[in-house]
């Protein structure tokens, strides 16, 4: 997605390390129908190494979700209600979590 690409990119200038930056710590996300419809290539394959758990406000989550109606698809659609929880279930069991959220850090100052 074309604008998801040039918002990462002001992203990356805006927060281009140096003596003023207050900025410590960038993560990627996962846009559902955006991330996983990407074509296969490296640069766009999302491979999370940081996860968030997310079991005691899952149902917030979801609830926020539901707000945005004109993104809301019927399942399977990846932007379903359904979907969503099923992505948040999926990454909390690669860290044995009932729910979870993945990013991939890109950059990180200590």
């Amino acid at each position: 997605n074309k604008d998801h690409k040039l918002v990462f990119e002001s992203t990356m200038v805006a927060a281009r390390p140096g003596i003023s930056c207050q900025i410590k710590r960038v993560l990627l996300y996962e846009t559902p129908s955006s991330t996983e419809w990407n074509a296969p290539l490296p640069e766009a394959i999302f491979l999370p190494n940081v996860y968030v758990d997310i079991s005691s406000t899952l149902e917030i989550k979801l609830s926020a979700m539901k707000a945005y109606k004109s993104e809301l698809r019927p399942f399977p659609h990846p932007r379903s209600i359904k979907a969503v929880r099923t992505y948040s279930e999926k990454n909390g069991l690669v860290v044995a979590r009932s729910a979870a959220e993945a990013f991939r850090l890109i950059r990180e100052v200590i």
